[in-house]
């Protein structure tokens, strides 16, 4: 376990968006999937202290996160690719990137191959001297994930990273995430990777294991077993058929 949300309350405004939430993160992928509203940003920003609980704990390696140092030491591995992220238009993507490492204390020495790891693994290379607002949103998206990547990170939280991309730009991001966690590959995932998202392609397409969050609180969890025909595939219809009405407002 690298990263847990132990029995989570956040209210605001006299009403709770979690309720009781227990997550642990694991190597591989976990699709939060959800309805719009049903608190997937919130419980993220939980994750990385930006949003504090009214009760409950976060756990990183194990133990309690309490104090600015703490909080701290999990971001800096932990890899963020926020919802409508902000971006400089002018820079280009490799000096996008670099920037992320610098941001996230990577040794200058370290930061050029990391970020020409990370602009292959999301299969941006080509695109490293091209400036971020001359590309394709799905381009964008890509690039966020490679500054979100650059410094190793044990945790990677992806918050609606596929929304308004079209199904082509949608399927490339889905094969940069399965790069990224070594699927099919012999030595398993490397990065524990939580994913939140509303559409059962996503899901499909990625998830090792799916957790349903509807008004706030965890409706559903299955691993990818529970949902795989005899010859391994996930199909968008069996997850829309095992969740969909666990997605249903309360």
């Amino acid at each position: 376990m690298t990263i847990a949300l132990d029995q989570g309350w956040l209210a605001r405004d006299r009403a709770d968006v979690l309720r009781d939430v227990s997550l642990a993160l694991t190597p591989g992928v976990t699709v939060l999937l959800g309805a719009n509203g049903a608190g997937k940003s919130t419980l993220m920003a939980a994750l990385l202290g930006l949003r504090p609980l009214s009760k409950g704990s976060v756990r990183w390696r194990g133990s309690r996160v309490t104090d600015r140092a703490q909080w701290q030491q999990l971001r800096r591995h932990t890899g963020w690719l926020p919802q409508g992220f902000g971006f400089p238009p002018a820079m280009t993507v490799a000096d996008f990137v670099v920037y992320a490492a610098w941001l996230k204390e990577v040794p200058t020495r370290e930061a050029e191959e990391l970020c020409a790891e990370a602009l292959d693994v999301t299969q941006m290379a080509a695109l490293r001297g091209r400036r971020l607002g001359s590309i394709s949103g799905g381009e964008r998206q890509r690039a966020g994930m490679a500054a979100a990547l650059v410094s190793q990170p044990a945790v990677l939280l992806l918050d609606e990273p596929t929304s308004g991309l079209d199904p082509i730009q949608r399927a490339r991001f889905h094969e940069a995430l399965q790069r990224l966690t070594g699927a099919g590959a012999d030595t398993g995932p490397r990065v524990s990777v939580l994913l939140s998202t509303h559409l059962f392609e996503d899901a499909a397409a990625t998830a090792d294991r799916i957790v349903v969050l509807r008004a706030g609180s965890v409706a559903l969890t299955l691993e990818r077993c529970d949902l795989t025909s005899p010859g391994g595939e996930l199909t968008v219809e069996a997850v829309r058929q095992a969740t969909v009405a666990f997605m249903e407002p309360v």
